[in-house]
């Protein structure tokens, strides 16, 4: 555990002085100072949580009002215009929370920036605090078609080797947890397609004789029937192991 501790304080030092640097850029502090102003926060974001929650309960009546009254009067005036759909595209950018995103992805593009710290960006706007990710992130989708979850790694630009080797032990747990996880590992099984090949020629018909005459052909190795009955058997099992597992 220790190792795994070490690099991942070794990563998080990373990120925080990535996000040290970049408060100290001239660019980026100009653009800071800009959306504080047009969005009315302080100019070194709220100091006081009381400040920040009221902030944002107002922020969040912007939102509720847009979408409660404005939309329903934007439907009624302009239904039955022939641009209506431009119209709405450029209606719903300017809902408060679609516009203030808007500026944190520019803000995101013009500085370089991965898109996974847009949330950090909108933390350092607020409250002058940067929480940005480090290093490997483990996510749990859910499949649109089947319902089902699985994991997915997401990989920064300076995620490591040593990032993904240290949080193996908690990518081990995730799986674990997966619906359709075995407790033992698939492994690719030698001769597989040798036996499921003899299978298949005895299901078609074939006798144990032709079928060591064509596989000797085949595979340019001599087999006899004994041989032909262990590689026939040995798949029949196999197919009923994973009959029993499903």
């Amino acid at each position: 555990m220790t190792g795994k501790n070490n690099q991942l304080e070794v990563t998080v030092r990373k990120t925080r002085q990535k996000a040290k640097l970049l408060a100290e850029q001239p660019g980026f502090k100009n653009e800071i100072k800009r959306l504080r102003e047009k969005w009315d926060i302080p100019e070194g974001g709220f100091k006081e949580y009381e400040e920040f929650n009221n902030w944002e309960t107002a922020f969040n009546e912007s939102n509720k009002l847009y979408q409660q009254v404005k939309y329903p009067e934007f439907i009624v005036k302009f239904k039955k215009e022939p641009d209506y759909g431009k119209r709405l595209k450029e209606f719903n950018k300017k809902a408060p929370n679609n516009e203030l995103q808007n500026d944190l992805a520019i803000l995101i593009k013009t500085q370089k920036l991965s898109p996974l710290w847009i949330q950090g960006l909108r933390g350092y706007l607020l409250r002058n605090f940067m929480p940005i990710p480090a290093g490997l992130i483990i996510e749990i989708s859910t499949d649109p078609i089947t319902d089902s979850p699985f994991l997915k790694l997401v990989i920064q630009e300076d995620t490591s080797i040593k990032d993904i080797q240290s949080a193996w032990h908690e990518i081990t747990e995730y799986q674990k947890k997966l619906p359709y996880w075995r407790q033992k590992k698939s492994q690719p099984m030698p001769y597989f397609e040798r036996n499921k090949r003899a299978y298949e020629l005895k299901q078609s018909g074939k006798s144990y004789k032709e079928i060591a005459e064509i596989l000797t052909e085949e595979l340019k190795t001599e087999y006899d029937y004994t041989q032909i009955l262990d590689f026939i058997q040995s798949h029949e099992k196999l197919i009923n192991k994973t009959t029993d597992e499903s």
